[in-house]
């Protein structure tokens, strides 16, 4: 009965360790798989392309340094990207971009193309970025700090002995003399400020600070802020716009009025 029983135990035992081994391979695959970026969708409102708006689903967002976000153009137009006020990519409608971080906090605004953009409501989100592992300054354990400077002791020699003015007074009357005498023949010292710098300072230009955001393309490269926003500007075709649009009411106006002048002056001819 014993020899049944541990062949039954050790058939039960393989059959799970057979069971087993494929969710002990699959749970380090699934570790492995990276995170997926947090996206941030823009939705706006308005008038078509009269007046616009646009407005984060959330307002505020917390990411790591060199983490990425992926940013959504759903105000049903095309876009322009802007971090911290300047222009960096065109997004057209229902595109998502990546947006790499390296330090915070930075703003963020999908400005739409809007034609009439009379009363602009454009409600950036913030990006929170933190660093990944910051380290805390050591505190010395000492009782003294080692920048503690060790406090002079007295000197213990004997103060030399002042002589009298009388005697004192021709020997300062020599020193004086030999003082002006060495002081006269010695020459002025250069100042060490030159009238003229040198070429090299006026050539070093100062360091450009890299900027806090970066847009990512499809291939995960810097993108041009330049090249990707191309779009005209639109101010001066907004105010021709507004002008041929009080001019076509003027005349409509005035082509209404007219016809109903006509049928009311109609039958008195008659």
């Amino acid at each position: 009965m014993s020899y049944a029983i541990r062949r039954r135990a050790a058939a039960f035992a393989a059959a799970g360790l057979l069971a087993g081994l494929p969710l002990l391979g699959a749970h380090p695959a699934t570790a492995a798989e990276p995170e997926a970026a947090p996206g941030v969708s823009f939705s706006g409102g308005g008038l078509g392309l009269l007046l616009c708006g646009s407005k984060p689903a959330t307002a505020k967002i917390t990411v790591a340094a060199e983490a990425k976000v992926r940013l959504t153009n759903g105000l049903g137009q095309g876009a322009t990207l802007q971090i911290d006020g300047k222009d960096s990519a065109a997004v057209p409608d229902g595109e998502t971009v990546e947006v790499q971080f390296h330090r915070g906090p930075v703003k963020v605004a999908m400005v739409p193309e809007c034609l009439l953009n009379l009363n602009p409501t454009f409600e950036p989100l913030t990006v929170e970025v933190v660093n990944k592992a910051t380290a805390a300054p050591s505190r010395p354990t000492g009782g003294q700090s080692p920048s503690a400077t060790p406090s002079r002791k007295p000197s213990t020699k004997p103060s030399p002995k002042v002589p009298s003015q009388a005697g004192q007074s021709p020997q300062a009357g020599q020193g004086s003399g030999q003082e002006t005498s060495s002081t006269n023949g010695q020459l002025p010292e250069e100042p060490e400020e030159t009238l003229f710098p040198t070429p090299s300072d006026e050539g070093e230009e100062p360091a450009v600070e890299p900027s806090a955001a970066v847009v990512l393309g499809p291939d995960e490269q810097k993108m041009d802020p330049a090249a990707s926003t191309s779009s005209p500007d639109k101010g001066p075709i907004g105010l021709l716009a507004i002008i041929a649009t009080v001019c076509v009411v003027g005349v409509s106006a005035g082509a209404i009025r007219a016809i109903i002048a006509q049928r009311a002056t109609r039958p008195e001819f008659a």
